[in-house]
This record gives C-alpha cells, sequence and structure tokens, in this order.
C-alpha cells in the first residue's frame, strides 16, 4: 500500500522520516484543514479559489506515487474515507481539475527534468 503522508512542518520536505501512518495522518489533516477551513473575508468564489489554490500547492510536493495514489482515493470516495467526503463536496469542475492535476504528475516531473538539460 502506498502511504500518502507529508509532514508540513518542514517546508519542502518531501521526505519525511515520520512512520507511513503519522505521515498519511499528517497528510489527511493537512487537507481536512484545508477544506473544513471557514474563511470570514473575502467571496464565496475567492473563498473556494483559495482553497483550490492551497490544496494543489499541497499536492505539488507529493511524490508521483503519492499523487496517483491520491487521485485514485479522491476518485473513489468511500463513505468512511473523510477526505475523499470532504472533497467530495466540492463543485465537480473543481474536484476534475484537482484530480488531472495529481493524474498529470508524471508530465510534470518529465517536464522538470527536461528543463534541467
Amino acid at each position: 500500500m502506498i502511504h500518502l503522508g507529508l509532514n508540513l512542518a518542514r517546508a519542502g520536505d518531501t521526505k519525511s522520516s515520520l512512520p507511513p501512518t503519522t505521515r498519511e495522518d499528517s497528510l489527511d489533516s493537512d487537507i481536512l484543514m484545508v477544506l473544513d477551513r471557514v474563511e470570514p473575508t473575502g467571496t464565496i468564489a475567492m473563498s473556494y479559489l483559495r482553497r483550490e489554490r492551497e490544496l494543489l500547492e499541497l499536492f505539488e510536493r507529493l511524490t508521483a506515487d503519492e499523487c496517483l495514489a491520491l487521485a485514485h482515493r479522491l476518485s473513489v470516495c468511500r463513505a468512511d474515507d473523510t477526505v475523499a467526503v470532504g472533497f467530495g463536496r466540492m463543485v465537480p469542475e473543481r474536484r476534475q481539475r484537482i484530480v488531472r492535476f495529481l493524474a498529470d504528475v508524471r508530465r510534470r516531473e518529465a517536464l522538470k527534468g527536461a528543463r534541467r538539460w
């Protein structure tokens, strides 16, 4: 099983020394924090755009395998998966953009590698 965790307390560190379940719990907690945050200022549209951007920034730090596993997890949306259920509350267009972003990780990695040359 691929674990999807990431400890964001160490910015930019995608390889944590934490045990996998702790790392997965940390990622779940970070995702839920973004999804459940109540923002008292600005418009609703801006709030949802900000959430989407924060999720994409969070997901950029994941490995390719973690991105692909999370894309599958969010697409399946099991009733006992609080992250997938919270994600499922987003409008379909936003969910699709985020899942496409996760699923497109191999292309992004290939482009990063090509830019280094």
